[in-house]
C-alpha cells in the first residue's frame, strides 16, 4: 500500500490493482498505537490472511523499489537505490512458526565497497609474547654465512651506501618470502620494479630495504605512473603497504618470525641490521589505454639522503576472459557462538567477499554451518537467519555461483534426535517437543563400518535438509550443494557419514551433495566407492585415474589444497579440464590469529576491524591465479 499525498495505491505482486483519491494530511503518531492490518480498533475488521514481511518507509516507494528480488525475504539493503538507503525506517519479518514478528532494525547501507577500499589497513595491536623459555630461530638463508658462501652483497657495496643512504634497497618476486633478517644477494640489487598486466587486473610488485643503521620515520612515496603518449594511471591506482612479521611456532619452545600480514604506514623507525619488505598492487583499470607507464618510488628518511627506484607498469592491450571454472575457499559460515568466529568481525564479510571477487575468486564453501534446529509441536523447525546475511553478502558483493555448505551439525544432532524419538516411540508415546544438549561438531567415535541411521534419524535429516533447500529458493539464494563431512580421510566417522548422509541428501528433490576427499591417494581412488551417493567430487590429490574415474561418472571434479603457485591452481586445473579449485580455508585459528604459537592456524586474509587484512602468503596469490595463468607464460 502505498500513499503519496493524493491518492492511495494498491500494488499486488507488483502489480498497481486499485486507486482511491484522499483528500487528507500526513497523519502522525506520538504515543499512540499504530495498528497494521487493522482498519478500526474492531475486532471484526482485522486482515484476514499471513503476513511475509512488513516495512514502513517515509517516501511513497514505487514497484521498482520494492521488488527488486523474486524472494520478499531478501534484506532491502543489498538492492534499493543510494537515494532509498536511509528511507526505510523499520522492517518486520514474519517467520513460519512464530506467533510474533521479529523486528529488523534497519541501519543506513553503506554502498557496496570495490577496489582497495575493501582492505583493512592494520591489524590490532595485541600481539602475543613468547614465554621466557622460547627461543627465537633465525631462518638458514638470513645468516651472514650463508650469503657470503652463495654469493652475498660485496663489502664495498655496503660501505658506499652505508656512506649515504644508511640502506640498501633490493628486490625478489613476491612468491618468494623475505623474513626480517634477509640478506640480499648480488643479482637482488635491481635498479627497478617492473610488471606487466592486462586491463581490469591487479598485479603485486616488491622491494625490500635492508637497514646499515638506524633510520627514522622511513616513508615511501609513489606519485601517478604516465605513459609516453601522456595516459595516466593515477598513483592512487598502486596500493603501498609493508609487510609485519608474525611469531609463528616452528618446534618445541621454538618461534620464528614469519611474513603474515600487509599493513598500511606512514613512516617506520627501523633498527639496525633488519630488512623491510614492501609491497606494491597495481590496479589496472578496464578502460586503461595500452603502453608503458613509468614514474619512480622515493625512499626517505629524516637525516638521510633519500633513493628513488624506477617503477615501470606495461598495460596489455587484452581482458582477462573468465576462467569457466568454479575457484573460492572455505569461509566460515557462523558469524557468532563460536571460538574462530571471535576473531572475525561479522561487519566486513561483504569486504571479503568482494575481494574475492576483485581477485577472480567466484565461489564459496560456508563451512561449520550451524542452522538453528530444534523439534517443537512435533515438527522439526530449522532457522537459517544467520547464513541468510552471509549469503546475502556474498550476493551483494556480485557472486552468483552454488554455494557449498558444509554442515556437520546436521547429521550430528539428526542422529541424536532419532535416537531420542525412536526411545520415545518405544515407550508407546508421541513427543511433541524434545530438546538435545549441545551437539558438538564432529561425528561421534563410537560410529563404525556397521553405522546405520535408524528410520528417525533418516526421516529428519531428509526434513531438515529438504526445508534448507525450500529456504534457499524462497530468499533466492544461489543453487546449494551440501558437505555431509570435510576432510573424509581425516577419520573414519567421516567417511561413515558421508556413505550414510550422502545417500539421503541424493533423495531430495533440488539437493546435490559433495565428498572433500584429503588423502594423497598414491593413484588409488578411495572415495569411488561413495560414486552412486555423491554429486560433486574435490580431491587433495588429483591423477589420471581419479580425473577418468570423475568423467565416467559425470561428476565435477575439484582440486583441493593442491599445493600453491600458478602451475597447480592455474596451468594444472585447466589443463586437467577440472571444474574448480578450492582451497582451505579463507580465515582459521583457534587462538589469535596473529601470532600462531600454537601452530594451528591457516588464513589467506587476516581479520582486522576495518576489512580483511591482506597477506603475502603464496597461497593467496596461487588462488587468483586460475583466471591469470592462460596470461602469464604457463
Amino acid at each position: 500500500m502505498v500513499w503519496n499525498g493524493p491518492e492511495w495505491m494498491l500494488y499486488v505482486n507488483g502489480k498497481l490493482e486499485q486507486t482511491a483519491s484522499v483528500d487528507e494530511k500526513q497523519r502522525t503518531f506520538s504515543n499512540k498505537v499504530c495498528k497494521i492490518g487493522s482498519y478500526t480498533t474492531d475486532k471484526e475488521k482485522w486482515f484476514k490472511g499471513m503476513f511475509d514481511e512488513v516495512r514502513i518507509s517515509n517516501i511513497a516507494r514505487t514497484p521498482d523499489s520494492f521488488l527488486y528480488r523474486s524472494s520478499p525475504r531478501l534484506d532491502w539493503r543489498i538492492s534499493v537505490s543510494d537515494a532509498d538507503k536511509t528511507d526505510l525506517l523499520s522492517a518486520f519479518q514474519l517467520e513460519e512458526g512464530h506467533q510474533a514478528a521479529r523486528h529488523v532494525p534497519q541501519r543506513p547501507a553503506q554502498p557496496v565497497p570495490d577496489g582497495f577500499s575493501v582492505l583493512g589497513s592494520r591489524a590490532p595491536e595485541r600481539l602475543q609474547t613468547a614465554p621466557r623459555d622460547w627461543t627465537e630461530v633465525v631462518s638458514l638463508d638470513s645468516t651472514v654465512a650463508y650469503r657470503r658462501r652463495h654469493g652475498g652483497v660485496p663489502v664495498h657495496k655496503v660501505r658506499e651506501t652505508y656512506r649515504t643512504t644508511g640502506f640498501l634497497v633490493f628486490t625478489r618476486h613476491y612468491s618468494h618470502a623475505v623474513d626480517k633478517y634477509a640478506i640480499p644477494f648480488d643479482d637482488e640489487l635491481q635498479p627497478s620494479l617492473r610488471a606487466f598486466a592486462s586491463r581490469g587486473e591487479y598485479e603485486p610488485m616488491t622491494f625490500s630495504i635492508r637497514t646499515l643503521q638506524r633510520l627514522k620515520q622511513v616513508k615511501v612515496e609513489l606519485g601517478d605512473l604516465v605513459s609516453v603518449d601522456g595516459h595516466v594511471l593515477p598513483g592512487e591506482n598502486v596500493d603501498v603497504r609493508v609487510v609485519r612479521h608474525h611469531k609463528a611456532k616452528v618446534g618445541d619452545n621454538q618461534f620464528r618470525l614469519v611474513p603474515r600480514t600487509l599493513k598500511k604506514w606512514d613512516a617506520l623507525d627501523l633498527a639496525p641490521y633488519v630488512t623491510q619488505r614492501y609491497w606494491l598492487t597495481v590496479y589496472v583499470p578496464p578502460d586503461a589505454k595500452r603502453g608503458l607507464y613509468t614514474g619512480e618510488v622515493v625512499i626517505s628518511s629524516v637525516d638521510k639522503e633519500s633513493r628513488t627506484l624506477p617503477v615501470s607498469v606495461r598495460v596489455l592491450p587484452i581482458r582477462l576472459d573468465e576462467s569457466g571454472m568454479m575457484t573460492g575457499s572455505f569461509f566460515l559460515g557462523r558469524l557468532e557462538g563460536c571460538n574462530r568466529a571471535k576473531w572475525i568481525y561479522p561487519e566486513n564479510y561483504l569486504k571479503i567477499f568482494v575481494n574475492y571477487r576483485e581477485h577472480g575468486l567466484n565461489s564459496v564453501v560456508l563451512w561449520e554451518v550451524r542452522p538453528g534446529l530444534s523439534y517443537r509441536n512435533g515438527k522439526i523447525q530449522v532457522d537459517m537467519s544467520e547464513m541468510d546475511r552471509i549469503i546475502q553478502g556474498y550476493q551483494a558483493a556480485g557472486l552468483t555461483n552454488p554455494v557449498g555448505l558444509e554442515i556437520r551439525t546436521g547429521h550430528v544432532w539428526c542422529d541424536k534426535l532419532g535416537g531420542k524419538l525412536a526411545e520415545i516411540k518405544g515407550k508407546g508415546q508421541f513427543p511433541k517437543d524434545v530438546d538435545l544438549p549441545g551437539v558438538w561438531m564432529n561425528t561421534p567415535d563410537d560410529w563404525d563400518l556397521d553405522y546405520k541411521p535408524n528410520a528417525e534419524t533418516v526421516a529428519a535429516y531428509k526434513e531438515v535438509i529438504t526445508q534448507i533447500v525450500r529456504i534457499g529458493k524462497e530468499r533466492g539464494w544461489p543453487d546449494l550443494y551440501f558437505l555431509p563431512e570435510e576432510e573424509t580421510n581425516s577419520r573414519l566417522q567421516k567417511f561413515i557419514a558421508v556413505r550414510e548422509f550422502a545417500k539421503i541428501i541424493k533423495q531430495i528433490p533440488g539437493a546435490r551433495s559433495m565428498l572433500v576427499d584429503n588423502s594423497n591417494h598414491a593413484g588409488i581412488d578411495r572415495s569411488q566407492r561413495l560414486d552412486e551417493f555423491v554429486d560433486y567430487r574435490c580431491y587433495h590429490g588429483v591423477n589420471k585415474g581419479i580425473i577418468e574415474n570423475a568423467a565416467r561418472s559425470g561428476d565435477p571434479l575439484f582440486a583441493y589444497n593442491h599445493g600453491y603457485g600458478r602451475v597447480s591452481f592455474g596451468w594444472f586445473a585447466r589443463n586437467a579440464e577440472l571444474n574448480g579449485v578450492l582451497q582451505w580455508a579463507d580465515q582459521w585459528s583457534d587462538e589469535d590469529p596473529y601470532e600462531d604459537l600454537p601452530g594451528r592456524m591457516w588464513f589467506f586474509c587476516f581479520p582486522s576491524p576495518d576489512g580483511p587484512l591482506t597477506t603475502p602468503h603464496p597461497g593467496k596469490e596461487s588462488m587468483i591465479c586460475a583466471m591469470c595463468a592462460p596470461w602469464k607464460g604457463w
